[in-house]
């Protein structure tokens, strides 16, 4: 009987393990096919329906209590997003009820540039995006998600980037110039940064042949030449306007045969901006305490395939009549107050 007991003993445990591997993997097989169907019932419903639940997930990206409430919320609005824009591979489908993301399309369709963000409990901030492009190798549009990794990229302003390594921004305004066969894409983007300190930045976006995104192109003259991306720091306190607008300038230009100075007025397109100063001279370089000069403003003018650098313009000039006023993020409803 002694010796009957070890061999039932092995026989059991053996039993037991088979099983427990027999039950392990029916589990498993069962929650692969319940995975799978949920999935074709997500995929299964029209984009109005994946509209109307993305427009609830990300009110509650923005409107949670708590930052992981919101966190949690916005890796579900991430997740149904994949899905709807795997279902618009065309870019046709607007998205216009979801209005507390920006949806940047250039006027070719080309690609399709989203960007929202999470706030954080420290009042600081997380940007997310994704970009839908075309990849000349597959003849298809597809998506590249983009990953914040702002905090961690030394010499911000002379860093190319790309989708991996992005300098988070909400963008809210999208330019489209060329310079020979190649297409520039200048973003305008504001970043809520922290408690202290906001910042807005204008950043040029091309694409490599397979549809990846590329960030930062060094396009800009009379300023720093090295500068890929201009990147503006001020105060919390401080509201920045930077806009894409119709103004006009006074120009000095010099008769090559006279060799005469004369003054014009020219009214063109332009990147508009405020000219940022510390609030004392004691304050320079530490940006939390840069405000915007009393009606002083920069731009930038397309020339020549690049952005040049204009100073001291007069920013008030009224649009002409029947051009749309240039975007707000606030108005627009991107920016929380």
């Amino acid at each position: 009987m002694m010796r009957i007991a070890p061999i039932l003993f092995t026989a059991l445990t053996r039993y037991v393990r088979k099983s427990y591997i027999q039950f392990q993997f029916q589990l498993n097989h069962f929650l692969s096919l319940f995975l799978f169907l949920f999935l074709q019932t997500a995929y299964a419903q029209d984009l109005p329906q994946l509209e109307d639940s993305l427009v609830a997930l990300h009110a509650r990206v923005l409107g949670a209590s708590t930052e992981p409430e919101r966190l949690q919320a916005n890796e579900a609005f991430s997740d149904l997003l994949d899905q709807a824009l795997a279902l618009d591979r065309k870019l046709r489908y607007p998205f216009d009820s979801l209005k507390t993301v920006s949806i940047l399309l250039p006027e070719n369709r080309s690609f399709r540039l989203l960007s929202w963000y999470v706030r954080h409990q420290n009042g600081e901030y997380t940007y997310y995006g994704v970009i839908q492009s075309w990849n000349e190798r597959s003849g298809r549009h597809e998506a590249f998600w983009l990953n914040d990794q702002s905090p961690t990229i030394s010499r911000p302003e002379e860093t190319q980037l790309d989708a991996e390594h992005w300098y988070g921004a909400l963008y809210y305004d999208l330019i489209e110039q060329g310079k020979g066969d190649r297409k520039y894409y200048t973003l305008l983007g504001w970043d809520g940064n922290s408690p202290q300190m906001k910042r807005r930045l204008i950043e040029i976006l091309t694409f490599r042949q397979n549809g990846a995104p590329v960030f930062g192109y060094p396009l800009f003259r009379n300023y720093n030449r090295k500068a890929r991306r201009m990147i503006f720091e001020h105060s919390a306190r401080s509201t920045m306007t930077l806009r894409y607008d119709y103004q006009g300038f006074k120009e000095k230009e010099r008769n090559p045969k006279t060799r005469k100075v004369k003054v014009k007025e020219v009214q063109e397109d332009m990147i508009v901006f405020d000219r940022l100063v510390p609030l004392e001279p004691l304050l320079e370089g530490q940006h939390a305490f840069y405000v915007p000069e009393s009606n002083v403003y920069d731009a930038l003018v397309w020339r020549n395939g690049h952005w040049e650098l204009l100073r001291d313009i007069d920013a008030r000039n009224p649009a002409p009549s029947g051009r749309k006023s240039p975007p707000r993020p606030v108005q627009q409803g991107l920016i929380q107050r």
